[in-house]
């Protein structure tokens, strides 16, 4: 199983992973050949790169959270982004008389909700506690409508698998989950024609995306069952190390460590993420830009630690190979992870080698269409 963009799909591709709605409809079972018309249906669903079946590799890669606990999560983060929203709404209008009661109303909303994402952190966490050693290998297929809580609760466990191998402490991790959800709030206020544009934003527009970290602030700031990390984070989130971030335009010194866990965890997901105005980065390229930018706008222990976490060419991806052939992955080297364990597809006689031991050859890319 590999995934690859939907413009690649054949028809002699099967879906690998089951796939949902906005609202949680079955929009189309594993194990169903994607026609033409199901590849229209999934786009317009909001997906544009899907898990396939095909004859070079029946490899499974495992998420790095079980679905059940996975689907229990974005349906809680969903439900509270809507609160969130409502409440943030009603707190920007003219404050009239029945404003004000739907304020009163919405905040008890939205205390509730903040109280089971507290939850959640504590589930999630307990199951990353006993996996805090593991690769991750699983891209998740994300759903463009879903993109703001799908993103909030990948960051959240990637920036609490760096906290870990950081030995940093359980109230720490804690903190760079719940914020790495809560700093998402700012986003919801955010024009859709903004946030779903397919070009390159106006300088204007740019400001209004770069407000949404002031905005997380407010909200959490106001709330005293979340602790001073927590709304750090959510301030800090968007700082760079060489000062060039926002809001503040804060350096690396002044930087909390777990903003700038969260700061690369965030850019990691977001990259490899499809967005309406690009595809998605495969995991290699989103660490090769975040090794280029390790020192400038990302700091460099992290982004270590995130290379030792990530990946960047999971078991069954079809590369392309400096000598113009072509192999399926079908072992990773965790010592050397740019140079995996394949097997040949571009010769008449297939073969596995270890490109450890084959150094005159490398990985060029990723080829989705064989």
């Amino acid at each position: 199983m590999r995934i690859i963009p939907l413009m690649y799909v054949k028809e002699e591709h099967t879906l690998g992973r089951t796939l949902f709605d906005t609202d949680h409809r079955l929009l189309l079972r594993a194990g169903t050949p994607i026609s033409k018309a199901h590849k229209t249906r999934l786009q317009e669903g909001g997906y544009f790169s899907v898990y396939v079946e095909d004859d070079y590799t029946h490899y499974k890669p495992s998420p790095i959270i079980p679905d059940q606990l996975r689907d229990n999560c974005l349906a809680i983060i969903r439900d509270a982004f809507k609160d969130f929203k409502t409440y943030m709404e009603l707190e920007k209008a003219e404050q009239t008389l029945g404003n004000k009661n739907k304020l009163q109303k919405m905040m008890g909303n939205r205390n509730e909700k903040i109280e089971n994402i507290l939850e959640i952190a504590d589930r999630v966490l307990l199951d990353l506690e006993d996996h805090q050693l593991s690769r991750i290998e699983y891209v998740e297929p994300k759903n463009m409508y879903d993109y703001p809580y799908q993103h909030a609760l990948n960051t959240g466990i990637l920036a609490s698998l760096i906290g870990f191998r950081m030995n940093r402490n359980v109230n720490e991790i804690r903190s760079m989950f719940i914020s790495s959800i809560l700093c998402e709030m700012g986003n919801l206020m955010i024009p859709r024609d903004i946030l779903f544009k397919k070009g390159r934003l106006t300088p204007d527009e740019f400001e209004t995306v770069k407000n949404h970290c002031n905005i997380s602030y407010h909200q959490v700031n106001t709330l005293p069952e979340l602790n001073y990390m927590i709304k750090m984070i959510c301030l800090e989130h968007h700082e760079k190390v060489d000062g060039s971030g926002y809001p503040k335009g804060l350096d690396g010194d002044q930087m909390n460590i777990m903003s700038r866990i969260v700061s690369v965890a965030d850019a990691y997901d977001a990259m490899t993420s499809d967005r309406t105005y690009r595809m998605a980065y495969p995991p290699h390229k989103a660490i090769e830009y975040l090794k280029s930018m390790s020192g400038v706008h990302y700091d460099e222990d992290v982004v270590y630690v995130l290379t030792s976490i990530i990946q960047p060419f999971p078991i069954g991806t079809i590369v392309s190979l400096n000598t113009k052939q072509y192999g399926v992955v079908i072992d990773d080297n965790e010592f050397e992870p740019l140079r995996p364990k394949i097997k040949l597809l571009s010769d008449e006689v297939e073969s596995e080698m270890d490109l450890t031991n084959h150094r005159s050859m490398a990985i060029t890319g990723i080829k989705y269409s064989v």
